[in-house]
């Protein structure tokens, strides 16, 4: 496939900001520090913008469902107004509107932290029920591992009246915060060397997502 004069520009382009922007944090430089500070205040610029047509695009999306046909129309109403509702209290109390102060900290408490936990509850029981399904179509040492260690936190969370096993929560504890953690760190290492992955192919020119 033949190339266009405005690929390799583009790929020049990309190549050319990334190193200057990994560059800057290696080479002590003034002008390539200068250049790698004005290249990051850009991209947050463009990202604030690109969530703003995130939004946009949500808001569009959301009302054409509730202008057609569709049997959960009632969900996008929901949605526009609880978006709307936040966008008019939150730009209320930011130019001190009213005499209004602390919307934003009653929203999230009364509001997001509730649903939150609800959804937590929800994934609760979805991850008990899953357990069963997996019990059922397959057996084995892995499952009976998953299975005992998904009993013994939950009980270890729970809190029972007058019964309280000091050496069972501390087990709980050391479940969750060692091995848990390290499973958690190791998935975040495997994200970040599959980021510096593109990012290199990026680099090199061999991903072009800005076209070509």
């Amino acid at each position: 496939m033949k190339l266009g004069i405005k690929t390799y520009f583009l790929a020049a382009l990309a190549i050319g900001s990334g190193l200057i922007v990994l560059l800057g944090y290696f080479v002590d430089f003034p002008l390539l520090a200068d250049l790698r500070a004005t290249f990051l205040f850009w991209t947050v610029v463009l990202a604030s913008f690109l969530l703003l047509v995130g939004a946009f695009n949500l808001l569009r999306t959301h009302l054409r469902k509730l202008k057609g046909p569709q049997p959960a129309g009632i969900y996008s109403l929901v949605l526009l107004l609880s978006f709307f509702a936040t966008l008019i209290a939150l730009s209320i109390e930011q130019f001190g509107l009213f005499g209004a102060s602390g919307w934003s900290l009653w929203t999230m408490r009364y509001i997001v932290n509730p649903v939150e936990s609800s959804l937590m509850a929800v994934l609760a029981v979805v991850l008990v029920y899953s357990l069963a399904r997996l019990l059922q179509r397959r057996l084995d040492t892995f499952s009976v591992i998953f299975l005992a260690t998904t009993v013994f936190v939950l009980i270890g969370a729970a809190t029972f009246p007058d019964l309280e096993i000091p050496a069972l929560r501390a087990a709980r504890d050391w479940l969750v915060q060692v091995p848990a953690v390290a499973g958690g760190r190791g998935i975040l290492l495997g994200v970040g060397l599959g980021a510096v992955a593109a990012g290199l192919r990026v680099l090199m020119g061999a991903d072009r997502p800005y076209g070509g």
